[in-house]
């Protein structure tokens, strides 16, 4: 199985809900917990797109890094550590690093001579920032919708 990276956003609404529906009945629990995570999921889908055009436009063409890592499996998951968050999983081992702009590659597909490559960071962080605020009514109002039936119940 592939190497999972990824990129949350967390906050306290999150973590207070999740506290009010395990106090409720198993019956309504697993309701309001799936219904939750199906709002936050479905308003945070919108931002995979937005990555895939960040990985074509900001990795390298050359050698087709750019192509693979925008074609890779991305997801949106929902957290349940400590702090519940809503992540966004990107497929492989590099996507992390190279946010980080470092990019670890053979020369010219020798893989006994390695490099480690300097390109420009940020280019995933940088989407996640500029698209939490349109995606935010979204999950926030997923999160209403469930604290409006506890609050019935």
């Amino acid at each position: 199985m592939a190497q999972s990276d990824g990129v949350y956003v967390s906050g306290p609404g999150i973590k207070a809900l999740e506290r009010k529906i395990a106090a409720m009945d198993k019956a309504a629990r697993g309701g309001l917990q799936r219904e939750l995570e199906a709002g936050l999921v479905a308003g945070a889908t919108p931002i995979v797109p937005k990555v895939r055009v960040a990985a074509r436009a900001n990795l390298p063409r050359r050698g087709g890094l750019a192509a693979e890592v925008a074609a890779r499996p991305m997801r949106v998951e929902v957290s349940h550590r400590r702090d519940p968050a809503v992540l966004l999983i990107v497929e492989g081992s590099e996507a992390i690093a190279t946010n980080a702009g470092r990019l670890r590659h053979p020369v010219f597909g020798n893989l006994d001579n390695w490099v480690t490559q300097a390109i420009r960071p940020g280019w995933f962080s940088e989407v996640m920032q500029k698209e939490a605020p349109k995606v935010r009514p979204d999950l926030e109002r997923a999160m209403r919708r469930v604290a409006d039936k506890i609050e019935r119940a």
